[in-house]
């Protein structure tokens, strides 16, 4: 359903970036316990995700994006790290289908 929402978010007329931030977090955190870790806020979930999926792209902390930053980035830098969880999900996705035996 997150992955869902996220994607629905991102294919959206308009960006909101708080929400599509929030969901990138949330699908990470998700993945990081599935592996048996546990990590809360911002910076522990993105460490460990780091850890477990080298080569993503990362996710900036919420301040760097949000209106009001001093020194904000792009909205871009966030959609490149839902495509980066994206394609990291649909990656498990090949590999459990793969393994499933097929009767």
């Amino acid at each position: 359903m997150v992955v869902m929402t996220l994607r629905r978010l991102l294919a959206g007329q308009s960006l909101n970036v708080r929400a599509v931030h929030k969901h990138v977090l949330l699908v990470m955190k998700i993945l990081v316990r599935a592996s048996g870790v546990e990590a809360d806020g911002h910076e522990d979930v993105v460490a460990a995700f780091a850890d477990l999926f080298p080569g993503h792209v990362p996710l900036p902390h919420p301040e760097r994006v949000l209106p009001g930053a001093d020194d904000p980035l792009p909205p871009d830098v966030v959609v490149a790290a839902a495509d980066s969880v994206i394609d990291i999900l649909s990656r498990i996705d090949q590999t459990v289908v793969r393994r499933v035996p097929r009767q």
